[in-house]
């Protein structure tokens, strides 16, 4: 790690200090060398992964150094297999400057970057800016083991710049775990002096699981076409070895255009990964029953890959309207003591307005629906005696047909009229 700082000017950037092992949940413990009086950094331990460890330059100390370099070192360790120790060393150097106004200057000086981005909150990168008294044009320069750094300006290169530093993740992705530095040197000419920017890339070894486990073990839909969206389902991903950054992907078999879920990937634990019925390719479908699959796929701890998949079941079925009773006789004159009738009612599987029509000779018919024909609909079937009054004897047929939007068919209620 490398400080540069003029006393009470503004403090360098803070490091965040990754400890990682294979397997992970190793426990460790770290400690600092002498002469680290200047130095923020609690020492202790912890389990590993940890990509957050605080380091960073305590300015109260620095303010009354003099100028010159300063070296510390920070060290980890964890327990080998073998009963031992493995170590590691993080060397620290501090340089005082004097209080010397910069001609050109960059800020923050350093930063480290991890790829692959560990699970949780995303690590990344503060706003660098790069500044010359002169405000003239700024020309950086990228100086060896630099080709996994992509580095873009916002301003044309006019100073003062802003400058976005981010990992070129095809490069990073051939990489062996370790850590990569990169030194990037600006310019500004006429301005004498140069500003460098101190990178580094800490490529983080691949976590494995030795088993995956993926829930629910199972979906099924089941749906009424042109109803309401039967509940989502939302996927979990958990693996052991490694509980913590297991990367895995998911992908879909065919047949699987109406599952609204978008295939990729993560890393583990994975709590919330949607899957639900598209319902408007459903209300295309014939009705029937549709299978398919979602994959998840892991890297196992031997080498190998672990897939677990998941079975999904989709049950079509086409929306329907029914009557009860579906026949009824009245006679007239009523008899007495007068037999009434039954609760006569209309509905369909999915709700909405129903439409009545009455054949031909049903003049003798009273048919009302409550609440207003909107299903379920209670009817209200009677004789309009005014009518009935005029009929000779005999038997006076009457069809009432029933339908609604987006239901195939129709409901018919059969009634009959006998006059004496």
């Amino acid at each position: 790690m490398i400080l540069n700082y003029t006393p009470h000017g503004s403090a360098p950037s803070p490091y965040y200090l990754s400890v990682t092992s294979t397997p992970s949940g190793a426990a460790f413990a770290t400690t600092l060398g002498s002469g680290c009086n200047w130095l923020s950094f609690a020492p202790g331990g912890g389990v590993t992964p940890v990509v957050d460890l605080y380091v960073a330059l305590n300015t109260a100390v620095a303010d009354g150094l003099a100028p010159s370099s300063y070296n510390c070192t920070i060290t980890a360790n964890v327990p080998s297999l073998s009963g031992g120790l493995i170590t590691a060393t993080i060397p620290v150097r501090l340089t005082i400057t004097t209080g010397a106004a910069s001609s050109i200057a960059v800020s923050p000086a350093s930063w480290t970057l991890l790829y692959p981005v560990p699970p949780g909150p995303p690590q990344g990168t503060p706003p660098f800016s790069v500044g010359s008294l002169t405000g003239s044009i700024i020309t950086p320069t990228m100086g060896p083991g630099c080709d996994w750094l992509n580095l873009t300006d916002t301003y044309s290169w006019d100073s003062p710049v802003s400058l976005s530093a981010t990992i070129n993740t095809n490069i990073a992705a051939t990489l062996k775990p370790g850590s990569y530095s990169c030194m990037v040197t600006f310019t500004a000419a006429p301005t004498a002096g140069t500003a460098s920017l101190a990178l580094t890339l800490v490529i983080l070894t691949p976590a494995t699981a030795s088993t995956l486990t993926v829930g629910p073990p199972s979906m099924a839909f089941n749906y009424i076409q042109h109803g309401g969206a039967p509940p989502a389902y939302f996927m979990s991903v958990t693996s052991t070895n490694s509980p913590f950054g297991v990367s895995f992907t998911t992908a879909l078999s065919s047949g699987c255009n109406w599952l609204d879920f978008t295939p990729g990937g993560g890393a583990t634990p994975a709590m919330i990964i949607p899957a639900a019925l598209d319902t408007v390719f459903a209300d295309s479908m014939s009705p029937g029953t549709y299978t398919c699959t979602i994959t998840v796929t892991a890297p196992g701890a031997s080498g190998e890959l672990i897939t677990t998949t998941v079975p999904i079941t989709l049950t079509v079925a086409a929306a329907t309207i029914s009557v009860y009773p579906t026949s009824w006789t009245f006679n007239y004159p009523p008899p007495v003591p007068p037999t009434g009738t039954p609760p006569f009612s209309v509905r369909t599987s999915i709700g909405g307005l129903i439409t009545p029509s009455l054949g031909a000779g049903c003049n003798w018919l009273s048919l009302t629906g409550t609440p207003d024909w909107f299903s379920p609909v209670s009817l209200n079937v009677g004789v309009n005696t005014s009518v009935a009054a005029t009929l000779q004897s005999g038997s006076y047929p009457c069809a009432a047909t029933f339908t609604a939007a987006s239901v195939p068919g129709s409901a018919l209620l059969s009634l009959t009229l006998v006059v004496k």
